[in-house]
């Protein structure tokens, strides 16, 4: 799982991780022209987002969204999408990304161990250390 955990250079500002809007995302350093800024730049996608600019104030801990690639006749707010881990026989950690419609219940961000009774249709792969990474398409 990727994350952005800021931390000054100066350590004049505490060290946080930026939280973003969903569990399951890519998530990418952009381009910051303003060398003396507040402002941290980057982008971000997820199985129901896509591709999004957003600005981080890291003064006032605060996400300002500054551009969505636009998508004909999508409506991000009927689907929902949320991380699982399955757990190899050797004991790995395997993150599985999932998009479903909103009726679907796929249970809180604390039920890890929830059965879910739904059909789906699994593409991945990840082996050798290579993985596919979670983006909008």
């Amino acid at each position: 799982e990727y994350r952005i955990r800021y931390k000054s250079a100066d350590n004049t500002t505490g060290e946080h991780v930026i939280e973003v809007p969903e569990s399951s995302y890519d998530i990418w350093s952009a381009d910051n022209l303003e060398y003396d800024t507040s402002q941290f730049r980057f982008q971000y996608t997820s199985l129901i987002t896509p591709t999004t600019t957003f600005d981080y104030d890291v003064k006032r801990k605060q996400l300002q969204t500054l551009k969505v690639q636009p998508v004909n006749e999508y409506d991000a707010s009927n689907y929902q999408t949320k991380r699982f881990w399955a757990t190899a026989v050797d004991g790995t950690r395997i993150p599985i990304s999932i998009i479903a419609p909103k009726h679907i219940d796929l249970g809180s961000d604390d039920d890890d161990d929830k059965q879910l009774a739904v059909p789906v249709h699994l593409i991945g792969y990840g082996s050798y250390g290579s993985s596919e990474d979670v983006y909008f398409s």
